[in-house]
């Protein structure tokens, strides 16, 4: 029982560290797209960014974002966006 009750707590601090890790990665890639898109022109403003959906779903969601492209005029602005994906496949977003 006692091997049981181990076994769990290292698959759960394992689950815990792989779903950081991936939220984590999904937040600085955020900011590195911002910072693209304003190397190359555009007005990116983004607001608070959250990570959700412990323990089975790898979610970001993004408040107050605003793209503009000053050149064309194009310009999209939402005030929530949620991504998501299961955690065992990051790639279904």
């Amino acid at each position: 029982m006692s091997f049981l009750i181990r076994l769990f707590i290292i698959v759960a601090i394992l689950w815990s560290g792989w779903w950081w890790l991936a939220t984590e990665g999904a937040k600085r890639g955020l900011a590195r797209l911002a910072e693209e898109a304003r190397a190359a022109g555009w007005r990116a403003e983004v607001g608070e960014v959250a990570a959700a959906g412990y323990p089975l779903r790898l979610g970001t969601r993004i408040d107050g974002l605003r793209l503009a492209d000053p050149a064309t005029g194009l310009a999209v602005a939402a005030e929530n966006v949620a991504l998501s994906a299961p955690a065992w496949w990051p790639g279904d977003l």
